[in-house]
């Protein structure tokens, strides 16, 4: 996960429920495999593989739905420049965040502000 990503996800967990809280961790610790585009905007996928194919299985997971909800959107700044990241989750599962724009210039990103 790059550094980014990390602060994401932890601002995220600050923003949750407990409970959600919980969930996020859990579900993040059965992922192996990340996918990112970066053009023209980014989105990084989380997945779980068992075998040689896509498991929605996991041990825990968000409220269940038939169809992919919008967790939480983040406005945030990097080097004072606006960004938004939105957590998508599919089935009960953290599935991806989505950015605004590409944002593979700002992977190790150090200057963060959370708006």
């Amino acid at each position: 996960m790059t550094s980014l990503e990390e602060r994401l996800i932890e601002e995220l967990a600050s923003r949750l429920s407990n409970e959600e809280s919980n969930t996020l961790k859990s579900q993040l610790s059965e992922v192996n495999l990340m996918e990112r585009v970066y053009a023209p905007k980014t989105i990084v996928s989380f997945n779980k593989i068992e075998g040689f194919s896509y498991s929605l299985k996991r041990s825990d997971k968000f409220r269940d739905s038939e169809d992919e909800y919008k967790l939480m959107k983040i406005d945030f700044k990097v080097n004072n420049k606006p960004f938004r990241a939105i957590f998508y989750v599919v089935y009960g599962n953290l599935f991806s965040i989505e950015f605004t724009e590409d944002m593979s210039s700002y992977t190790q990103a150090e200057d963060m502000e959370f708006t």
